[in-house]
């Protein structure tokens, strides 16, 4: 089953820590962030470490990479918890935009 929303805006104030999508209460794929972290910046990636389930692309206002996981062996998604080059960050204080199913 897929999500019933195909994209989310987030848009989110100073202070914030992070958030994590996934499709529904057993989703696998996930899209991470963290807000306003280590350096003035926010954080954000894709992680297919507990599995894939669902087509995912987050895009940002701030000119970081756009990342787009659309199948199990994803290059940009983290396939292991020390997979540590699959974290982007961008300048705090734009938006990201997540599509599910890109």
């Amino acid at each position: 089953m897929w999500s019933a929303l195909p994209m989310v805006n987030l848009h989110r104030g100073y202070g914030s820590n992070g958030m994590n999508f996934k499709n529904g209460w057993g989703g696998k794929t996930l899209a991470e962030f963290s807000f306003n972290s280590w350096n003035g910046l926010d954080f954000y990636d894709l992680s297919v470490i507990v599995g894939y389930d669902t087509p995912m692309q987050i895009t940002t206002s701030t000119g970081g990479p756009t990342v787009t996981c659309t199948h199990a062996e994803c290059p940009d998604a983290y396939q292991y918890p020390s997979d540590d080059k699959k974290t982007h960050g961008t300048p705090t204080g734009g938006t990201f935009d997540v599509n599910f199913c890109p």
